[in-house]
């Protein structure tokens, strides 16, 4: 009785919820880090320390002198708050040894990386005042917008044991890096496609009389037009094609084939389908059309639909399994997952609902069985694809033919109406 009386405690502990504070919850070590009115302000101070980051700024300054000791003011005193939360916690539980030790929990070790952050921030501010540091090296509190998280996390509760939430997120994990395994070889794949078939695009319409040596914006066509080489220009007839080696400053591009980093990131702007394709009529009127053209279809195909979907496919993957271990969690009376299931209203004191399952194979109204045999099999779903594809061609081809003859198109519009309530009338049959 004494061994399954522990292994009973042993699976309520393991089964305790994901809090904000996470051991912290149900520990006594700190009694005042533990009080519901210490949380609610720390929350509050993590609220305005990302208010004081987000107003730190020389432009901010610039218009509002006063700022600069306002957000000093209040960095000093949150900074002060959790280090001594954290100090706090570090006698308590201990930095590397003890039962749960501070550098050994994640949630403990983000809020330290916090901490040493602020105080860097403080440190770098107060150099910033006396002009002994320039802005430039501001970028050291970017990460600071992150303590946030200490505000929110309090609501990521999730009613489920950490061994199993870790062995769900530890399997996506592996998913999500596949996945990102699987983007980075077609970046790199159409990156060193893009150097090796289209390399640097120089080729420009300029005008004839142009010093090539000192161009201006008013010497390019409007907008600037790429050509193939000298001997085979489209040019307009007062251009002709010249190989520009170096544009003007002012009309560099910073996407092109030129080498491979530049290429990967051409490919990367094209794959967000933001603008991709200009860069595909660069291609076009820079080298022969077909190879844009099998370039940049299959690269948003593989990139931009297959790519994504996969990704997609994965987040709704975890959502699934997350919400299976929910209901696993949830339900006492454990109800099949195979086969359909609908709510039902089931008015009790408990709950107005209730999961039915449905037999698919029982007959539904007076129809006979061999109609139901007939509606499941292959052969009538082809049927009804192939009508459906018969009418979205023929709807598509109402204004084609008999543009000149009034009387023709006139039966062939009636025609096609005959065929359209005769294709309803099948489909409501």
């Amino acid at each position: 009785m004494g061994g399954k009386t522990r292994k009973q405690s042993s699976t309520r502990a393991d089964e305790c919820p994901m809090t904000d504070f996470g051991a912290d919850e149900n520990s006594n070590d700190v009694e005042w880090v533990n009080k519901e009115w210490v949380k609610k302000l720390f929350r509050i101070a993590a609220i305005l320390s990302f208010c004081s980051v987000s107003m730190n700024t020389p432009q901010t300054f610039e218009v509002e002198p006063s700022l600069k000791y306002v957000t000093l003011s209040f960095d000093i005193v949150i900074m002060i708050l959790f280090t001594a939360e954290m100090i706090a916690k570090c006698r308590s539980r201990g930095l590397l040894k003890g039962d749960n030790p501070y550098l050994k929990n994640r949630w403990c070790i983000f809020d330290m990386t916090m901490v040493l952050l602020l105080w860097a921030s403080v440190i770098l501010q107060i150099l910033n005042m006396k002009k002994i540091v320039s802005d430039a090296v501001s970028i050291v509190r970017s990460p600071r917008p992150l303590i946030m998280i200490r505000a929110f996390r309090v609501y990521l509760k999730v009613n489920m044991s950490r061994a199993r939430m870790a062995i769900i997120f530890k399997r996506s994990g592996q998913q999500v890096w596949s996945v990102a395994i699987f983007l980075i070889f077609f970046l790199a794949l159409y990156g060193i496609l893009g150097v090796q078939m289209f390399g640097k695009l120089s080729f420009h319409c300029v005008k004839k009389d142009a010093n090539i040596s000192f161009l201006e914006l008013s010497d390019l066509a409007i907008p600037d037009t790429y050509c193939r080489s000298e001997e085979h220009s489209d040019c307009p007839e007062d251009m002709e094609c010249q190989d520009i080696e170096t544009l003007p400053g002012n009309l560099k591009e910073f996407n092109g084939f030129d080498h491979i980093g530049k290429s990967v990131f051409t490919v990367y702007e094209s794959a967000s389908l933001e603008g991709w394709v200009y860069i595909m009529y660069k291609v076009i009127d820079s080298f022969a059309p077909w190879m844009g053209y099998l370039f940049f279809v299959t690269m948003v195909f593989f990139l931009s639909w297959l790519v994504k979907n996969v990704f997609i496919a994965v987040i709704v993957e975890v959502f699934a399994e997350l919400r299976t271990q929910f209901h696993h969690n949830n339900s006492k009376d454990a109800v099949g997952v195979f086969g359909s299931q609908i709510l039902e209203a089931e008015p009790t004191e408990l709950s107005p609902w209730k999961l039915v399952s449905v037999d698919e194979d029982k007959p539904q109204g007076v129809a006979p069985h061999f109609c139901q045999v007939i509606l499941k099999s292959r052969s009538f779903h082809l049927a009804i694809l192939l009508v459906v594809a018969i009418d979205a061609a023929l709807a598509s081809t109402y204004n084609l033919f008999f543009a000149d003859d009034e009387t023709n198109r006139d039966q062939y519009h009636s025609m096609l109406y005959r065929l359209q309530v005769q294709y309803i009338l099948l489909l409501n049959y």
